[in-house]
């Protein structure tokens, strides 16, 4: 995860300099993949002296990757919910 440090014109145009043409990322630097996410966990609490003092980072990883199946699941069904009050 980066943060943008480019102009705005940079961010709204694009590499090609022409608005709303498809090249553009409009807010691609706000995710992080699984594993950067897995790692900055056991760099910040696992280890001597901090939370966790050992874990496997595999065990990590299954549990964030169920963390966010339960995660999904729980915003789909309250958009959905959402969605069928405003159409009521």
């Amino acid at each position: 995860m980066a943060l943008f440090t480019g102009t705005q014109k940079a961010y709204y145009e694009g590499g090609d300099g022409n608005f709303n043409s498809g090249d553009e990322s409009y807010g691609n630097y706000q995710f992080i993949s699984l594993n950067d996410l897995v790692g900055n966990f056991l760099i910040a609490y696992v280890g001597e002296g901090k939370v966790i003092p050992r874990v496997k980072r595999q065990d990590v990883f299954v549990n964030f990757n169920m963390g966010e199946t339960v995660f999904r699941k729980k915003v789909i069904t309250i958009v959905g919910e959402a969605f069928d009050l405003e159409q009521d």
